[in-house]
């Protein structure tokens, strides 16, 4: 959760946009949490292929099993990632990702008692499955009509240190129905699931 900020985002496309670059930034009001990301996109065959760099910086408060609050980290987080996608038909398609992601927590000195702690460092490796289909077509900006739906699966291993996994299982289901002109109906519905060691909650 970076909080409130601005990104600023610009692309570059050739002539026949088979080859995409992006960059982003979002710089953070006190220049301290900025964010930056980095896409390679090939389009020349029926495989794409993306390359993504994603660079994030944020603080969070530490409290001890009393609620007495002790200081703050800061985590960087270096997120490397390879995405692979097929399309089947001109509807669906399947996509892998592979990812490389690593934190670095730094103990602030705002607590005495931190000045001695060393960083910490995660490291994780991870696969992710989709199948997507999608057969909406645009009216207008933010308005659709059809209905789209991704089902996903994804493996995340935390290595070298504890072996943490998680294991998440997950859907995606959206319909939008035009009901006059401009006036679209949207019904959605997500689910989730995690499994292992470094399960995480879900809502819907």
């Amino acid at each position: 959760n970076p909080g409130f900020n601005m990104l600023f985002k610009v692309g570059a496309n050739d002539l026949f946009e088979d080859i995409k670059l992006t960059g982003g930034v979002r710089i953070s009001p006190d220049l301290d949490a900025n964010e930056y990301l980095l896409s390679f996109e090939n389009l020349k065959k029926r495989l794409d292929k993306q390359v993504v760099f994603h660079r994030q910086a944020f603080r969070n408060n530490v409290f001890d099993e009393d609620g007495n609050y002790q200081g703050e980290i800061k985590t960087h987080m270096h997120l490397a990632s390879l995405i692979l996608r097929y399309p089947l038909t001109q509807v669906k398609s399947v996509a892998a990702t592979l990812s490389y992601r690593n934190d670095r927590t730094v103990y602030l000195s705002s607590n005495v008692n931190y000045l001695n702690v060393p960083n910490e460092y995660r490291n994780w490796l991870g696969v992710k499955l989709e199948y997507n289909f999608d057969n909406t077509r645009s009216l207008g900006m933010n308005l659709y009509t059809g209905t789209r739906y991704k089902l996903f699966a994804e493996v995340q291993e935390q290595v070298y240190k504890n072996l943490y996994e998680l294991i998440v299982f997950g859907a995606d289901f959206r319909h939008y129905t035009r009901i006059h002109r401009s006036l679209i109906w949207a019904s959605r519905f997500a689910w989730s699931s995690s499994q292992g060691s470094s399960r995480i909650v879900y809502y819907l």
